[in-house]
């Protein structure tokens, strides 16, 4: 589609820090992100891009409150990365506190300091406040929302076969 084209070209001349990808499952949002993040590549070979589930995201930060310097590793290779994509934003509720604190540290300092991030998620930003919190979905809709709203490419080919 020419008006996704367009927009994964603004995003990779930097025009933007924050892209959403919002729709339902099957639709393309984690292909696209996939995309950006070949293209990212192919356009700065030493470019640093992450691509990473939000669950995993989660136990990394779980795992990063028990002082393990694996984890906390892993967390500021996000911070810091050139492009980050977290797949399946909002999949699971932020419970505790300490999680709630290191997820909304490394989204507010890719915010502040203008770096590329792509969420993907299935949830409405409504939905996505009862998931993750006011200020989080604040700070991830400050850039670009894309919403996907053709059918399911998975089950258009399931009816198919």
């Amino acid at each position: 589609r020419p008006e996704i084209q367009r927009e994964v070209q603004n995003i990779l001349s930097g025009e933007f820090h924050n892209l959403v990808l919002k729709g339902q499952q099957g639709n393309g949002k984690s292909t696209v992100a996939w995309s950006l993040c070949f293209e990212t590549l192919r356009a700065n070979p030493s470019a640093r891009v992450e691509f990473v589930e939000w669950l995993q995201l989660l136990d990394l930060a779980s795992d990063a409150e028990g002082y393990n310097e694996s984890a906390r590793n892993r967390l500021s290779d996000y911070e810091y990365a050139d492009l980050l994509v977290l797949n399946e934003f909002g999949g699971t509720r932020l419970n505790t506190d300490a999680r709630y604190a290191r997820i909304f540290d490394l989204i507010d300092s890719r915010c502040c300091h203008e770096r590329r991030t792509v969420y993907t998620t299935n949830f409405t930003d409504a939905e996505l406040v009862e998931h993750v919190g006011v200020r989080l979905v604040d700070r991830i809709t400050e850039g670009l929302n894309l919403k996907f709203e053709h059918p399911s490419y998975r089950r258009a080919v399931r009816v198919a076969v």
